[in-house]
Parts: C-alpha cells; sequence; structure tokens
C-alpha cells in the first residue's frame, strides 16, 4: 500500500500530475490535462509501454502518422519504437496514462511541443 503525494510537471501543452512512478514495480500512472491549441513533442520510448484512457474532452492521438479520435471513456496502448503525439480539440481534455516505470532518458523526442492553433 502506498500513499500518493502527486508531483505536478508543467507543460508547454498542458500538465501532468505524477501519481505514481514506482521503479520497483515497474509502473507509473499520470493524470494529464492538455491545453486546446498545444501538442506534446513526436516522440517515443523503446522502453515504456503505455495506455492513454480519456477522461474528459477529446484527444487527437497521432500515432505513427495516423490520427485517432479519442472522447472520454476511449482507450489506446503505445507499445515501445511507437511514434506518437497528442494534442485536444473543441476545449481542454484529460486523460490517464498508465505505463511502465517512467524515465526521461527514455524519451526520444523527434520534434518539440509547440502552439498549433
Amino acid at each position: 500500500m502506498g500513499k500518493i503525494h502527486p508531483i505536478t510537471v508543467d507543460k508547454l501543452w498542458g500538465r501532468e500530475e505524477w501519481l505514481v512512478n514506482d521503479v520497483d514495480a515497474n509502473y507509473c500512472v499520470k493524470r494529464m490535462t492538455l491545453h486546446e491549441g498545444f501538442q506534446c513533442s513526436l516522440h517515443y520510448h523503446d522502453v515504456k509501454d503505455e495506455t492513454f484512457y480519456v477522461t474528459r474532452g477529446v484527444v487527437m492521438l497521432n500515432v505513427n502518422s495516423i490520427m485517432h479520435r479519442l472522447e472520454s471513456g476511449d482507450y489506446y496502448r503505445i507499445k515501445p519504437g511507437t511514434i506518437h503525439r497528442f494534442h485536444s480539440t473543441g476545449g481542454s481534455a484529460e486523460f490517464i496514462e498508465c505505463s511502465t516505470y517512467h524515465s526521461d532518458s527514455d524519451v526520444v523526442r523527434l520534434e518539440d511541443s509547440r502552439q498549433i492553433a
């Protein structure tokens, strides 16, 4: 059993709230808030295996140059090595990311985060 002491990380595109990032359990949970008009970096992970579950709004997920529209209740798994990025449309959005342990050294950025609107 553990107690949550969230770590908040502000990003150009929104905010990450790290709820769990346990190296021993190889497990991570984050709450992600997206600002409309911004997108995260185009990136991939060599190791990290993640699933996004949308809790509010609409998330546009670009996976290997294919756009996926995810609405509240939808989920999508991103396997290691998969190039991806996300943004919201029609207002801000929120999703939960459940994944293997997060390490910044496992993020390979191909393009920076940016404003799109």
